[in-house]
């Protein structure tokens, strides 16, 4: 597990991998999009089944982590409201594979609308506007930010946020990132997307303001799936060159 200085000290990155390890017992990942793959399918693109890479990666997280319970921060599937009868197999399908690893809690994200049709009880689900965890005394609460938060997930001492997919650009290729910055004394932690072929955002070409915070991504500090601090976004403009 990654040791990031800004991080507080009950939470950790599963080195080289888009997981945030909560306490002792609880990991939480995001943004799978399952079915994404024959959604690029019907635009003439490509790509293999990602079913057999995501169980390698679950399997690698659970060996890592040591953890019991997975929480999914949001899009676990890629259809926005009904899915194909492919994609609804693939998710089964992935389901009770991880099922045999964790229990599994689903934050919903603005993909994830009556799935609860298809995988009924074989899951649990939290509210949208945020599922509240305490550890370590400290309050933790994961939303995928496509929704407003509660006033409880706002008040708490850390705040997990989704839907972005924020990405930093090298050599012709993009790399997922963890964001991490203040609001007061609590923590911001954006996550990065475990389905790594998703589009999403280059972190120095998004200006707006992060939803539902005071914070512009120049306030945060960027990390690497390997657990390298970039340090703050706004500094990287002195390397710029070198990502883009």
């Amino acid at each position: 597990m990654s040791a990031v200085s800004s991080l507080p000290e009950f939470l950790g990155f599963i080195e080289g991998y888009p997981a945030l390890k909560i306490g002792r017992s609880k990991v939480a990942i995001a943004d799978l999009h399952v079915g994404y793959e024959l959604a690029a399918k019907e635009n003439g693109l490509h790509i293999p089944n990602m079913l057999p890479r995501y169980r390698e990666r679950i399997s690698s997280i659970a060996e890592l982590s040591k953890a019991h319970e997975l929480y999914i921060v949001g899009d676990l599937k890629n259809s926005i409201i009904t899915p194909p009868i492919e994609e609804s197999q693939e998710l089964l399908q992935l389901i009770s594979f991880m099922k045999e690893k964790f229990t599994v809690t689903l934050i919903p994200g603005n993909h994830d609308a009556l799935i609860d049709k298809i995988l009924g009880n074989d899951i649990k689900y939290g509210p949208s506007t945020g599922l509240v965890l305490e550890e370590s005394g400290k309050k933790i609460s994961l939303l995928h930010g496509h929704a407003s938060p509660s006033r409880m997930a706002m008040e708490s001492d850390v705040v997990v946020m989704a839907h972005f997919h924020f990405f930093i650009k090298y050599d012709g290729s993009k790399f997922p990132v963890w964001l991490i910055g203040k609001f007061g004394k609590k923590t911001l932690i954006l996550m990065p997307p475990f389905n790594d072929l998703l589009p999403g955002f280059a972190i120095k070409d998004f200006s707006m303001k992060i939803p539902y915070f005071n914070l512009s991504v120049s306030d945060l500090e960027a990390v690497t799936l390997e657990g390298y601090n970039l340090g703050k976004v706004s500094k990287l403009g002195a390397i710029e060159g070198e990502f883009d």
